[in-house]
């Protein structure tokens, strides 16, 4: 479960409802071309369906768009009447996709809620790690949460299987649809080299005696579904690590507005024509949901990730911002810079690391700490550039890993200040 979009849908429909209100679901998004002081750039608004139940029985929809401002807050959400021909223009181009709705959110919520004799509001409230805590002290697994919904549920007939045995043995299962964009061209089914319609499914198999069955020694692993419901493994994945991997993975939200350190149970290389070091990363979510992720290993390490998530009936759809940067061209150029801008950042166990400080510029998101330091003594700013100043920076956060931020850049102001006195001193005679 998208927590953070539970609370969007959440705050959307709290402004948009009536008395005859009875769900809200997201359903696509919208990307347009703005003006701004800078030139053009792109804007994505998220567009969401109202349903309202008449007093006669009779069911009626209103669309809502809205989306972020610059500061992450949410824009007052606009209603579109269903007849705006504008707007029905755009409708036919948006991007569109499946999740559940607020409803089924809070279903969600109160079987997590009633497994953890908690209430739902203390479920909203909790971190990712505070959840996997009170998981663990109830001695429950975060796949268990999975095992209600798959009860009942009946495989799909007539499917060619690669062994009876492993999908018997299957607890859980996530099904990614591969005619999804994953960059700013292709879609996963390109990459993996499968028929447009197929689908990715990552399953957890469990139970399975004769383990060689598999092709895969993890925890999770990965098969095509074919469009005539057929199901194989893939030659394009290669399993590349397993439960504990040792690989450090740094997942990217849909609007890239946060780069998050991620436990990963299993990995897969891309084999593909289209990208180069491409992964396929899986681990099982706070929600006791299987996660699916797309990225790209740092060549100059061959262990550490940078990914996004990929689409599923939980998670929105990533913005074009976002996938541009895993294209081939931007994903693999700059991997390497933005994995040493992530460990770098020392705000990333705090605040975090957006995708756009992500840059290789060191300088890219701590403006403020640049003002200050270089406000101090107008010599640093004489003497040093930008990247030298943040360099010292963040040795001194280094040295000093203890310390408050506020005492951090006074260490900085005055250490700067001293050497520039120093440098600047002889220059001058």
């Amino acid at each position: 479960m998208d927590k953070s979009l539970y609370e969007l849908m959440k705050e959307i429909y709290e402004q948009k409802k009536t008395e005859f209100s009875k769900d809200i679901k997201l359903i696509g998004t919208l990307t347009s071309e703005e003006t701004s002081p800078n030139g053009k750039v792109l804007v994505t608004n998220d567009v969401f369906l109202i349903i309202d139940e008449m007093p006669d029985g009779t069911t009626s929809q209103r669309f809502v768009i809205t989306g972020l401002d610059k500061d992450g807050k949410i824009y007052p959400a606009q209603e579109i009447a269903q007849d705006d021909i504008s707007f029905l223009a755009q409708f036919q181009n948006m991007n569109k996709v499946e999740v559940v709705s607020l409803n089924e959110f809070d279903k969600q919520l109160e079987k997590v809620a009633k497994k953890l004799g908690i209430s739902k509001e203390e479920v909203r409230s909790m971190s990712e790690i505070d959840l996997d805590k009170a998981l663990d002290d109830k001695g429950l697994s975060k796949d268990d949460l999975d095992k209600d919904e798959n009860e009942g549920q009946e495989a799909n007939q007539d499917e060619k299987v690669p062994d009876p045995e492993v999908l018997n043995n299957i607890d859980a299962k996530q099904e990614i649809k591969t005619n999804i964009k994953v960059d700013d061209k292709y879609t996963l089914a390109d990459i993996l080299g499968v028929p447009a319609g197929s689908k990715l499914l990552v399953v957890y198999p469990t139970n399975i005696p004769d383990r060689s069955k598999l092709p895969y020694t993890t925890s999770l692993i990965c098969m095509i579904q074919n469009p005539d419901g057929s199901i194989e493994y893939s030659d394009a994945l290669t399993q590349v690590g397993g439960k504990d991997s040792d690989k450090n993975v740094y997942e990217v939200n849909r609007d890239g507005s946060r780069v998050e350190e991620k436990s990963v149970k299993s990995s897969f290389a891309i084999k593909s024509n289209i990208v180069k070091n491409g992964i396929i990363t899986a681990r099982i979510g706070s929600m006791g949901y299987i996660e699916v992720g797309f990225g790209y290993i740092d060549r100059t390490s061959n262990k550490d990730v940078v990914s996004e998530r990929l689409e599923d009936q939980h998670t929105r759809y990533t913005t074009y911002e976002v996938r541009k940067e895993f294209s081939p061209r931007e994903g693999v150029d700059n991997i390497t810079d933005k994995m040493d801008e992530i460990k770098e950042h020392p705000e990333i166990s705090e605040d975090g690391v957006t995708l756009a400080e992500a840059d290789g510029n060191l300088a890219t998101g701590h403006e403020e700490i640049l003002d200050q330091i270089k406000a101090y003594n107008p010599d640093i700013a004489d003497v040093f550039t930008n990247d030298e100043i943040m360099d010292r920076y963040h040795s001194m956060c280094e040295k000093n890993p203890e310390s408050s931020k506020e005492d951090l850049i006074r260490y900085t102001q005055e250490d700067l200040s001293e050497d520039a006195e120093h440098m600047k001193g002889p220059m001058e005679h």
